[in-house]
């Protein structure tokens, strides 16, 4: 009797002890829980948080892309370096570069080496002494008087090399004889003109004009052409092709005034020195700032004697943001032969003359933007 009774006490105790432990697994279930969930929601809170931030920021920076660069005058970017994250681009401001203007010593100095040259090249290839007449014939049928006059025919020959130079690295010169790009001087014709235009544009017609001579330059990578880091092939044939037939021309023009024992040097000279206007040519264009020549009359103190401008002044027609100036900045004056003395004794040269007078900034001058 008494084992019989003992065996309800230990069922009991044994269903008793079971119901203790699953309460406890259940509440243990509970706590862990409660603690997990709290945690992911904080981390996806926060993953939200950095999206949304992260939006944000993008949209700010686009709107300052587009908004404030611009007005910036476009500075450059900060090149992206092997070291940078791949979602640095991304996330980065892309802005196009800003084209400051070259020194303008620097470009002085190049103008004034194509005049040297030109000079140079008159002394050592042609007969600058002797006087055709009496006997003595021309074979030339272009042959002016100025060049038939030893005292004129030094002036003269410089006076038409630097013409014929500096009239193909004009962007309003002949498309089919430019040294620059002839689609760009194709387009210089197309734009019209201020004067065509509404007035409400033309305060903006010069400035618009030098941000498309900057972007063309850019975009073309006339710098590089320039610098002959880069090349374009279609630009190199038509360039080639237009110095060769200048130099024929003038070849042709002076054939009975030059040394015909150098004429096989007097060809390199002249093409070299076509080459290096055109690379001049492409300098000036990509400038923000507009460049130009003055005009081929005389100062108007020489009026008076036999003289003659050899050599245009440099000229700066606007400021920095393409602005047209009230009156051109004259950065190297003009060379003019003074015609003086016998047959046989060449004028001398005058480079003394600043260009302020009232001729050499007139409308006939040559300007490259």
């Amino acid at each position: 009797m008494s084992s019989s009774q003992e065996l309800p006490s230990k069922s009991i105790v044994k269903n008793s002890t079971s119901s203790c432990h699953g309460e406890c697994v259940a509440k243990n279930k509970v706590v862990i829980l409660c603690t997990i969930i709290p945690i992911v929601v904080a981390i996806l809170a926060a993953l939200a948080s950095f999206l949304f931030t992260r939006r944000i920021l993008r949209r700010s920076l686009y709107d300052s892309a587009t908004h404030s660069d611009l007005d910036d005058n476009l500075r450059p970017l900060k090149p992206i370096t092997s070291n940078d994250q791949p979602d640095s681009v991304t996330t980065q401001t892309i802005r196009l570069p800003r084209f400051e203007p070259e020194a303008d010593n620097d470009i002085r100095n190049k103008v004034a080496a194509l005049c040297h040259a030109i000079d140079d090249h008159v002394q050592n290839f042609y007969d600058l002494k002797r006087d055709y007449g009496g006997g003595d014939t021309v074979e030339s049928v272009n042959a002016s008087d100025l060049l038939v006059n030893a005292r004129t025919r030094k002036a003269i020959i410089r006076r038409e090399i630097a013409m014929k130079m500096l009239n193909r690295i004009c962007i309003d010169g002949d498309p089919e004889t430019t040294f620059l790009p002839k689609q760009i001087v194709v387009l210089m014709h197309d734009i019209p003109s201020r004067r065509e235009r509404p007035e409400y544009e033309h305060s903006a017609y010069y400035p618009a004009l030098a941000s498309w001579r900057v972007f063309t330059a850019f975009l073309l990578r006339l710098k590089d052409v320039e610098q002959g880091r880069f090349e374009a092939q279609d630009y190199e044939k038509q360039k080639q092709s237009n110095i060769t037939n200048a130099v024929e021309e003038l070849i042709s023009y002076f054939k009975d005034f030059a040394l015909p024992q150098k004429s096989k040097n007097q060809r390199n000279d002249l093409l070299k020195m076509m080459e290096n206007s055109a690379r001049v040519g492409l300098l000036l264009f990509r400038q923000p700032v507009t460049w130009g020549f003055g005009s081929w009359d005389s100062d108007d103190r020489l009026k008076s004697e036999d003289s003659m401008v050899t050599f245009p002044a440099l000229q700066i027609f606007s400021d920095g943001d393409g602005r047209k100036i009230r009156s051109p900045n004259i950065v190297m004056e003009a060379e003019i032969e003074v015609i003086r003395g016998k047959a046989g004794q060449p004028g001398s040269r005058h480079g003394s003359f600043k260009a302020r007078s009232r001729a050499s900034t007139g409308s006939r001058g040559i300007r490259i933007g």
